[in-house]
C-alpha cells in the first residue's frame, strides 16, 4: 500500500474580453455599495442603541 496521494492539476488560462471585464467591475462595485450601506446601517444602529438604550 502507498500512503502518498497525488493530485494532478491542469493550468487553465482565463482571458476575459471587455464585456466580461465590465460585468466583473459592475459586480465588484455593486457588492462594495451593499457592504458600505450595511456598515452605515450597523453604525447607525450601534449609535442608536448607545444613545437611547434600545436593544
Amino acid at each position: 500500500m502507498c500512503d502518498k496521494t497525488f493530485i494532478l492539476t491542469d493550468k487553465v488560462e482565463f482571458v476575459p474580453d471587455e464585456e466580461m471585464e465590465n460585468e466583473l467591475w459592475f459586480n465588484i462595485n455593486a457588492s462594495a455599495f451593499v457592504y458600505n450601506k450595511t456598515l452605515e446601517y450597523s453604525i447607525y444602529r450601534e449609535n442608536l442603541v448607545k444613545e437611547f438604550a434600545i436593544g
